[in-house]
C-alpha cells in the first residue's frame, strides 16, 4: 500500500513538473502576487513567494483530497 502511494505521488509530481515546463505562460502569476516578497540589489535577487505557496498548497491539497476520496 505504501509503495503504491509513493509511486502514485511520484508520477503525479512528474506530471505536474511537465505541465509547468510545457505551459509556463499559464503560471506567470507564481511569484507575482501581492504578498510575494521581491528584493533586488546589484549582486543579489531574493524572491519569497509566500502567497503563491499558500495558493499552490491549497490546490495540491484539494487535488489529493479529490483523488483519494
Amino acid at each position: 500500500m505504501c509503495r503504491v502511494l509513493g509511486i502514485t505521488a511520484g508520477i503525479i509530481l512528474v506530471i505536474i513538473g511537465l505541465l509547468v515546463q510545457c505551459a509556463s505562460g499559464l503560471v506567470r502569476w507564481v511569484g507575482h502576487l501581492p504578498d510575494d516578497i521581491h528584493y533586488e540589489s546589484e549582486n543579489t535577487r531574493i524572491y519569497i513567494p509566500i502567497t503563491s505557496k499558500v495558493i499552490l498548497g491549497f490546490i495540491i491539497s484539494l487535488l489529493l483530497y479529490l483523488l483519494w476520496r
